[in-house]
């Protein structure tokens, strides 16, 4: 069975997001529902870890899955300042915003930021609301290209990173991209 895509998906991660919501909030009377909503969740997201999978097999774009130790060191995103729960992109130095439907003019001017600060030969991390396992993922701006056009399909925020954290892309709303200290040469 293959997971919701495109706007069935964010209608359906909405509405089971907004249900298990209400179940933690205590606004359900029975009592294993909120056990069972958060079972089905944990189905759904296996279901997109096994999509993005076979999306990268299907394209030839080498990947591993990181060990827990390595993911939870990337999932802190300890370099970026944060709002809330997300990343504060205007008090970046560099920040780069576009809409979807700008994603070629994203990936140019991204790619243009990252030959300037030879970060072109490196694996990047992928790790996101939408998967299970975080993802090391050979890097290439056709690959950075073919993946943020994937995330893109996907409803909760998904992150890739430099190995070093230099650099980070947020596919949510808006393809996001920020360097929390920019060394350009």
């Amino acid at each position: 069975m293959r997971a919701p895509q495109g706007t069935h998906a964010v209608s359906c991660s909405n509405d089971l997001h907004g249900r298990l919501k209400k179940l933690s909030d205590g606004q359900c009377y029975r009592k294993n529902s909120y056990e069972i909503a958060k079972k089905i969740w944990e189905v759904i997201i296996n279901m997109f870890d096994d999509e993005l999978n076979d999306f990268l097999d299907k394209n030839n774009v080498r990947f591993s899955i990181l060990d827990k130790d390595i993911f939870n060191k990337y999932a802190k995103i300890e370099n970026y300042p944060f709002t809330g729960s997300r990343i504060s992109w205007s008090k970046l130095k560099i920040h780069i915003s576009k809409s979807f439907h700008e994603l070629p003019k994203f990936i140019n001017e991204v790619s243009h930021i990252l030959s300037s600060l030879n970060e072109n030969q490196s694996n990047i991390i992928l790790i996101g609301n939408d998967f299970q396992n975080g993802y090391y993922i050979d890097f290439s701006i056709k690959n950075l290209e073919l993946i943020s056009h994937f995330l893109m399909e996907y409803p909760g925020e998904n992150y890739l990173f430099g190995l070093n954290q230099k650099w980070c892309i947020c596919i949510y709303d808006v393809l996001n991209f920020g360097l929390p200290e920019p060394k350009l040469s």
